[in-house]
C-alpha cells in the first residue's frame, strides 16, 4: 500500500488548484460587478456599462460617515415616523390637534427634501418642541431620504454642543481640523442640520460662533434645519440673545412638535413591556 504521506502530496496539487479557485471567488466582495463598481449590459456597439448597487452604497455609506451621521441616526426614515404618539388632542391656543402639527412638520420635511433632490430654492426649517417630541428623529429622516435619493448631496449633520466642543478643542496642539476648517464645514455645508440649539448656557464666545454660522446660511440662502427645545422667541432671546434668534426666524419656517408624553419614555416602556410578556410565554 502506499504511504500516506505520498498520497497526500498526489493529491496536494488538485487540492491547492481548487483552493485558489475557491479563495478566487469568495475574493470579490461583490460578484455582480467582480469589484470593479460597473456592470457591462448589451452587446457589440450597445454595450454600455452601468454602475453597480454596490458602488452605489458605497458611495450612500461615505456620504454618511461624512456627514456625520451615528448608526442611530441612520435608522430615522419618513416611513417609520409613528403618528400614533400625536393624538389627535385640540390644542386650544390654536385649534390644531398634535397629529396635525406632525402632518404639518411632515409635509414641510418632505417638501424639503424634494427641492434639495430638484435643485430648487428650499426654505429652511425650524423644529420646536420639548425633548422626545420627534425632532431629531425628523431631521435625521431628511438627512437620510437626502443622501438616499441624491448622494452627491454635500450634507452635514452636527449636534451643536459637539460642534462647539470640537471648536474649542481644534486650540489644542495635537489636533486634525482647524477652527476654520470646522466653521467654514458648517457656514458653507450645501444643507446643514443643527441639532439640539437647545437651553445650555451660552457664551458670547459660543453666541459669536453661532451668530457667525446662521447669518452666513442666512445671506447664503443655504437650507438650513434646526431643531430646538426652547419654545418660543422670548425664550430663545434670553438664551441665545436677540441677534441669532432674529436670524433663525429670518432664515427658517416654524414648526412645532407637541405630543402629551416623551416617546423616547414611551418606546423604552413599550420594549420593557413586550420581553416582560416574551419571558412569561416562554415560561409557559
Amino acid at each position: 500500500m502506499e504511504p500516506i504521506n505520498q498520497l497526500i502530496k498526489s493529491y496536494k496539487p488538485t487540492i491547492d488548484r481548487n483552493d485558489r479557485k475557491q479563495s478566487h471567488q469568495d475574493s470579490y466582495q461583490c460578484n455582480d460587478c467582480k469589484d470593479t463598481g460597473y456592470i457591462l449590459e448589451g452587446s457589440g456597439l450597445d454595450m454600455f456599462a452601468r454602475i453597480c448597487n454596490c458602488q452605489k452604497r458605497k458611495n450612500i455609506e461615505r456620504k454618511v460617515k461624512s456627514a456625520r451621521l451615528s448608526k442611530l441616526l441612520r435608522t430615522c426614515t419618513f416611513d417609520k415616523f409613528d403618528y400614533r404618539f400625536y393624538a389627535k388632542t385640540q390644542i386650544k391656543e390654536n385649534q390644531l390637534t398634535y397629529r396635525d402639527l406632525a402632518e404639518k412638520a411632515m409635509e414641510a420635511s418632505a417638501c424639503f427634501v424634494y427641492n434639495i433632490i430638484e435643485n430648487r430654492t428650499s426654505d429652511s426649517l425650524l423644529f420646536v418642541g420639548k425633548t422626545g417630541r420627534g425632532k431629531t428623529y425628523l431631521a435625521g429622516a431628511i438627512a437620510n431620504e437626502i443622501l438616499e435619493q441624491k448622494p452627491s448631496t454635500q450634507l452635514l449633520f452636527v449636534v451643536v454642543p459637539d460642534l462647539l466642543n470640537e471648536i474649542r478643542s481644534s486650540y489644542g496642539k495635537n489636533t486634525d481640523s482647524s477652527e476654520f476648517e470646522i466653521m467654514d464645514a458648517a457656514r458653507s455645508s450645501e444643507v446643514l442640520i443643527l441639532d439640539d440649539l437647545g437651553a445650555h448656557n451660552y457664551s458670547d464666545w459660543v453666541k459669536d460662533k453661532l451668530y457667525s454660522i446662521i447669518d452666513y446660511r442666512l445671506q447664503e440662502q443655504l437650507p438650513t434645519v434646526i431643531t430646538t427645545n426652547l419654545l418660543d422667541p422670548p425664550a430663545m432671546d434670553l438664551v441665545l440673545g436677540e441677534r441669532i434668534t432674529s436670524r433663525i426666524f429670518q432664515l427658517c419656517s416654524v414648526y412645532r412638535l407637541m405630543c402629551e408624553r416623551d416617546i423616547r419614555l414611551v418606546r423604552s416602556h413599550e420594549d420593557m413591556l413586550n420581553v416582560f410578556a416574551k419571558n412569561e410565554n416562554n415560561k409557559d
